[in-house]
């Protein structure tokens, strides 16, 4: 999970400085929809991970209806032509020390009593690593049809 996080934070990281932009033409459109037990899944992160050669990863995020769009450096703007990977997540954190608390702890030198939140994985476990996911595309130049990512199984609970 933390490989993941990491993960995503680089290809955020990379999409906001504008870092390696050169080499990125002919991206591909790619857009879907995801489903968690048979009903639209909201807040998944979807990482697609190159297994083409001199290919970059790419993240979404789906919305209330389970719709997503791919994004490579810049918001929806596609996805390099090749095969991919895909894992997902859907970290919600429970209890933990509130935010105004949080503040005044660390004002008072008292970090040690900050309580740390738990983390909930909303995804079942196969689909966290792309390699263990079942989860592939290949991308094709040109526009592609639209994904559909079908999740089956009981959430994956804390981590």
């Amino acid at each position: 999970m933390k490989h993941l996080i990491t993960i995503t934070l680089l290809v955020v990281t990379l999409a906001a400085s504008g870092c390696g932009q050169r080499g990125l033409k002919g991206l591909v459109k790619v857009s879907g929809t995801i489903t968690l037990n048979g009903q639209p899944f909201e807040g998944a992160s979807i990482l697609f991970l190159p297994q083409t050669p001199d290919t970059r990863s790419a993240s979404a995020l789906s919305d209330a209806g389970g719709n997503f769009q791919i994004t490579t450096l810049q918001s929806n703007d596609g996805v390099q032509p090749g095969d991919y990977l895909i894992s997902v997540s859907k970290v919600r954190l429970e209890g933990g020390t509130p935010y105004e608390e949080l503040l005044a702890l660390g004002r008072a030198g008292r970090e040690n009593e900050i309580k740390k939140p738990t983390r909930i994985e909303s995804v079942p476990e196969k689909y966290l690593k792309a390699e263990t996911s079942g989860l592939k595309i290949t991308v094709k130049p040109g526009r592609n049809d639209k994904l559909v990512l079908t999740l089956e199984g009981e959430p994956a609970g804390k981590r």
